[in-house]
């Protein structure tokens, strides 16, 4: 089991957040 960082945009407020991908 595998954890990824990915940069996410949130559309709705446009603010960047971190969102964790589990491989």
């Amino acid at each position: 089991m595998a954890y990824r960082d990915e940069m996410r945009v949130c559309e709705q407020c446009g603010k960047q957040f971190v969102f964790t991908v589990e491989e």
